[in-house]
């Protein structure tokens, strides 16, 4: 690992909103062990008087750990999880992608593991950091080179917590005085949707990275009429726009249709309308085709399909995707 790249996490270490927390347990999810990154994070949080303890999800760690066809925690591990404030994911691949690592017999293993474990942090409500690390796994994803890739994701992470806290707090003030929101985007979109009711949330350094948004879930049968994306790239292809057309909460047509057809194809859940956010990095200018790097972006505004249950919502889906616009009119009541 880089050292651009170990000063950033240091950064984003001493910065991120850990209010009250003393015990932290960092998940790590890669190929193989970073040393040096945990030697840079255990120093950053002891600044601040917060205790790490670290979980190691490679696969050398879970076939070691999988016996008779189960995966299972060591009873430390599972003290420190019980024991522990706040959770950080550390992903050098996705949990998804780690399983393609594993042996077959150890997929089958660690998957039931898996959900049951997010299941439990979620029932919890302590707090769950998500930070990537710049990777080819993720710039693949992103569908970027490397260095595209790590360019924009040091720029989007070396920014002012603080200061993106502050601007995410007095958006929420003025927001939670609303219930309803209509999106006048492209040239005739017109998308009005409710939340009433529902909280607004921040991720302002205290949820996912790259930080930079306030969102809400959105009453999943409230969204009528038509919202035009910016710039978005599709199952590989770039569109300069695409159209999402909404009757009562569900999306019942999209040019390209691909969007409707695959959605559909998924599960019926994965139509409905979840979220409605606003992003607010200062950093993020232009549209990469990547929604968590576009979501951020200052000036734009998104909605989400799919599972919204664990920010508020009613919506229990298997996906959850973003679409994002620089709308011409926000109109609030």
């Amino acid at each position: 690992m880089n050292t651009l790249t170990l000063n950033t996490f240091a950064q984003i270490a001493t910065q991120i909103d850990l209010p009250r927390t003393k015990s932290l347990v960092i998940q790590f999810w890669a190929a193989h062990k970073e040393p040096l990154l945990y030697e840079q994070l255990e120093k950053a949080f002891a600044l601040r008087g917060i205790s790490t303890c670290f979980i190691d999800f490679s696969p050398e760690s879970i076939n070691a750990k999988t016996q008779n066809g189960t995966f299972d925690l060591s009873d430390v591990e599972k003290t420190i999880i019980a024991s522990s404030e706040t959770f950080l994911d550390v992903m050098a691949v996705t949990p998804q992608q780690l399983m393609q690592l594993l042996p077959e017999v150890h997929q089958t293993a660690f998957r039931p593991f898996i959900r049951s474990h997010f299941s439990e942090i979620m029932r919890s409500e302590k707090p769950l950091l998500q930070l990537r690390l710049p990777t080819e796994s993720f710039a693949e994803m992103a569908e970027m080179s490397l260095e595209a890739y790590e360019t924009l994701w040091h720029e989007l992470s070396n920014i002012d917590y603080e200061l993106l806290k502050n601007e995410c707090m007095s958006e929420i003030e003025r927001l939670s005085q609303t219930q309803s929101v209509t999106i006048k985007s492209g040239e005739e979109g017109s998308l009005s949707l409710s939340y009433q009711g529902r909280e607004w949330y921040s991720d302002h350094g205290n949820g996912d990275f790259p930080a930079g948004e306030v969102y809400i879930a959105v009453l999943e049968d409230s969204a009528n009429g038509d919202f035009i994306t910016g710039k978005i790239k599709w199952d590989g292809t770039w569109y300069d726009q695409a159209r999402l057309s909404f009757t009562n909460g569900r999306l019942i047509h999209s040019e390209p249709k691909a969007i409707y057809e695959q959605l559909k194809a998924i599960d019926p859940s994965a139509l409905v309308i979840a979220e409605f956010g606003l992003g607010l990095n200062p950093k993020a200018t232009s549209y990469t085709g990547y929604a968590l790097f576009d979501e951020k972006q200052a000036g734009t505004c998104h909605i989400a399909l799919g599972t919204n249950q664990y920010f508020g919502g009613a919506n229990e889906a298997p996906v959850h995707f973003d679409f994002i616009t620089t709308p011409s009119v926000l109109n609030y009541k």
